[in-house]
């Protein structure tokens, strides 16, 4: 499993298979999701350690994803999660957080990996309104 594919959702392309979007983004659930602190995911289950952080990158791309699929309270809860931990760091947006603890891993600020997903995330969620 790996969350690369949350951009086959995200850039349209399976906008013609919406049962296999949904069936993804379950899957996602069922082998990537960190829970049960956060609504977040690893980026794949390959098991090294740096896989098995949770990415911010792939939990925005993930809200899209669920924005995008006619979820928009999963996605804004994954926003939600992203904004109160940034909240509590300075409104700073790491690279990773910790497996399952939310704690900040790795670089922070992250600008592509952090707050440029979270515009997009933004911008998407609110499109949805």
């Amino acid at each position: 499993m790996d969350q690369a594919v949350v951009e086959a959702i995200n850039t349209g392309l399976l906008d013609d298979a919406p049962e296999v979007a949904a069936g993804t983004l379950v899957a996602f659930d069922e082998f990537l999701r960190i829970g049960p602190k956060s609504p977040g995911y690893f980026r794949n289950d390959d098991g090294t350690v740096y896989d098995q952080a949770e990415w911010v990158m792939v939990d925005l791309r993930t809200a899209s994803a669920f924005i995008r699929s006619g979820e928009p309270q999963r996605g804004r809860a994954i926003l939600d999660w992203v904004t109160d931990q940034a909240r509590h760091n300075y409104n700073l947006i790491p690279e990773l957080y910790g497996p399952g603890d939310g704690n900040y891993n790795a670089n922070t600020p992250m600008c592509g990996f952090g707050p440029g997903a979270y515009v997009m995330a933004l911008s998407e969620h609110a499109a949805t309104r």
